[in-house]
């Protein structure tokens, strides 16, 4: 099966993204690199999919071949670049897979949290690594934000320093039934508007993609984590 990879190029390292697989990423230290990543990347994602009960695509996939559709520089971007493909309206059906893959890696994300004892939340085994209360918090800042580049004036709410990872949770998953009503209520135009924040460029699928790959990037962290921290105590 062919799949269609919008590739981001920053300074030692390239990332792909498949429009049709919210979500899915692969990265490398160069674009070559990153290309020859993806089918086991998309391979994986699949799996993960399957796993948790999620149609992603019907029938086999094999054998994955990826075909670069958009290459484009970060140019000084902190949030990548607007591909064209970002520019093509997302439809529902779009809409429902990224909000149900979004979904679950939030659900699995607290699941790594909840299975991890309180007083281990915080620590770190390795310098300058976040802790696993740390990708939590992050998580919960960065969800409103990247809906809240479909709005006028976008907002950062930083939750306090005193919320338990237990507040956190929960505060992540009211937050993602507000955004999901938002998300699907967006009109034709809102759906392909371009909006512009400090020369930042967005539309509703390029939200919907780095929403879901950023998602899924800290579920592999925070899983990362968890399994280390169990092999220590």
């Amino acid at each position: 099966m062919l799949f269609y990879a919008l590739i981001e190029e920053w300074p030692g390292e390239s990332m792909l993204f498949f429009r049709e697989l919210p979500g899915c990423f692969a990265k490398g230290i160069t674009t070559e690199a990153a290309i020859q990543a993806a089918p086991a990347a998309i391979e994986q994602y699949l799996r993960w999919a399957k796993e948790n009960g999620l149609t992603v695509i019907e029938g086999d996939a094999s054998p994955i071949s990826i075909v670069v559709q958009e290459r484009l520089g970060s140019k000084g971007s902190s949030c990548g670049p607007l591909f064209q493909a970002d520019r093509v309206e997302i439809d529902d059906v779009e809409i429902d897979l990224a909000l149900n893959v979004a979904a679950t890696a939030r659900a699995l994300i607290i699941e790594v949290v909840a299975n991890v004892p309180a007083r281990l939340l915080e620590q770190t085994l390795t310098p300058g690594e976040w802790s696993l209360l740390q990708h939590l918090r992050h998580i919960l800042e960065t969800e409103n934000w990247y809906v809240s580049q479909l709005q006028e004036y976008p907002r950062l709410e930083v939750p306090p320093a005193t919320m338990s990872a237990d507040d956190v949770a929960m505060k992540i998953f009211e937050d993602a039934m507000d955004n999901e009503i938002t998300l699907r209520d967006l009109s034709s135009e809102q759906r392909t508007h371009v909006f512009v924040h400090d020369d930042e460029e967005w539309t509703a699928a390029k939200v919907f993609r780095r929403q879901t790959s950023h998602l899924q990037e800290h579920l592999l962290w925070m899983s990362a984590i968890e399994a280390r921290l169990s092999a220590v105590l």
